[in-house]
């Protein structure tokens, strides 16, 4: 997250309707409401642009002393701060520039209070219009560091969302956009082929719900998690996309900014809220043995509906994690080989039956214990762009998972109301 630096160099005596100016000041930033920190300072010596010198060294020089408020603050509140100086400080300059900030810690919350959205979100997002192709959405998803784009009508205005859920779910796409640009290009190609008479209107998730950028980020992420959405897209006061925020966004605040607090609440500090791993982890046993064949490994994703499964041997320790990429990774011989599976799922069958779960699972991999702070698993989520972290006995038993959702869930305390939607 940018930061940005704001110099007051004022004087005693300076006044602003009657006030100090440096007081009128400190009442601006705390009008402004953001995430900023200011500290008025008095001189005890100083030069003004006048000729006149003020210093405690000579009595007859030492009134009118020089005061200096200097605030620090996330960049996106910069520009609304400095107009409201402009109206307040009558006498003495006001300079700006970019700060760089090693880190902002709090002691009660894992980011600092009053953060808004706009602080966070990743600004400019792209976007696609309503007529643009699927084709052509899914060609720039497969490539993206993301897996959904906004749709906007040609104000810029949100209309609907595109997610790779809509995109299996309406326009038939046969695997997650991962698996999908494993294709070889004139295997994609093909299959782009047959999804060029649909366009984004055709497939997107709308009405899409949306949030201000000048939104408190304790009430988005609570809309988040009550609405049960990854992400939304972020407008200006007159409905224009200036953004996406994703429990990405969110997650790499606090992991870049917490220390001490044990909960992700920034509203409110409940001392009975959950502190550790154990306390909102799934303790799901979608597991499987070693010596399972690749078509078992197959067959326990199908029936479980799920995406990845723990290898875990008889005593139930823990041996790495199976997930469907690493599956179809492992049983094709080349690039492409995922689709031809598609097609002949007779050989792929065959092949599956060669390969075991030890082959196939990844190994030395990230996990938690269900003693380990939830601030250090989002953490470790974060460092390494995980959803979800196998959680581990002390003994190295497979205990089950924690989720970005259920972490994000876990200090969601807001106690102020919630916006609309």
């Amino acid at each position: 997250m940018d930061y940005r630096i704001i110099n007051v160099y004022t004087s005693e005596d300076a006044r602003s309707h009657g006030r100090p100016v440096w007081e009128a000041v400190v009442e601006q930033v705390r009008k402004a409401r953001c995430a900023a920190r200011c500290i008025v300072l008095k001189g005890v010596a100083g030069l003004y642009e006048s000729g006149e010198q003020a210093s405690s060294r000579l009595e007859v020089l030492s009134y009118n002393m020089p005061v200096k408020v200097e605030i620090i603050l996330p960049a996106g509140e910069c520009e609304a701060l400095v107009e409201r100086l402009s109206a307040t400080v009558t006498d003495g300059i006001v300079v700006s520039g970019p700060c760089e900030v090693v880190f902002h810690r709090v002691s009660n919350g894992l980011t600092p209070r009053r953060l808004k959205v706009r602080d966070v979100m990743t600004a400019n997002p792209t976007a696609v219009l309503e007529a643009t192709p699927v084709s052509d959405i899914i060609r720039l998803l497969i490539t993206a560091d993301f897996n959904a784009v906004p749709v906007v009508d040609e104000a810029g205005r949100p209309k609907g969302i595109v997610t790779q859920g809509d995109l299996i779910e309406r326009a038939g796409m046969p695997v997650r956009l991962g698996l999908l640009a494993e294709l070889e290009q004139a295997q994609l190609d093909g299959y782009l082929a047959n999804v060029t008479h649909l366009s984004a209107a055709d497939v997107m998730t709308s009405p899409v719900v949306t949030v201000q950028a000048d939104t408190p980020l304790p009430q988005a992420v609570a809309i988040m998690l009550r609405r049960n959405l990854k992400r939304f897209p972020v407008v200006d006061a007159r409905d224009r996309l200036v953004g996406m925020l994703a429990r990405l966004d969110i997650f790499g605040t606090m992991a870049s900014q917490s220390v001490g607090r044990r909960t992700m609440g920034t509203c409110s500090a409940d001392a009975g809220a959950p502190t550790l791993v154990r306390d909102i982890m799934s303790r799901e046993r979608n597991t499987i043995e070693p010596n399972a064949t690749g078509a078992e490994v197959l067959d326990r994703l199908r029936s479980s509906g799920v995406q990845r499964l723990a290898v875990v041997d008889e005593q139930g320790k823990f041996l790495g994690l199976i997930t469907d990429y690493d599956l179809f990774a492992a049983l094709t011989e080349r690039r492409g080989g995922f689709w031809e599976y598609l097609k002949r799922r007779g050989d792929m069958d065959a092949a599956a039956r060669r390969k075991t779960a030890a082959e196939i699972m990844k190994t030395n991999l990230v996990t938690v214990c269900e003693n380990t702070p939830i601030e250090e698993a989002v953490n470790l989520m974060t460092e390494h762009g995980l959803k979800r972290l196998p959680v581990l006995s002390e003994n190295g038993s497979f205990e089950g998972m924690i989720t970005r959702q259920a972490a994000l869930a876990a200090g969601s305390v807001c106690d102020e109301p919630l916006a609309s939607p």
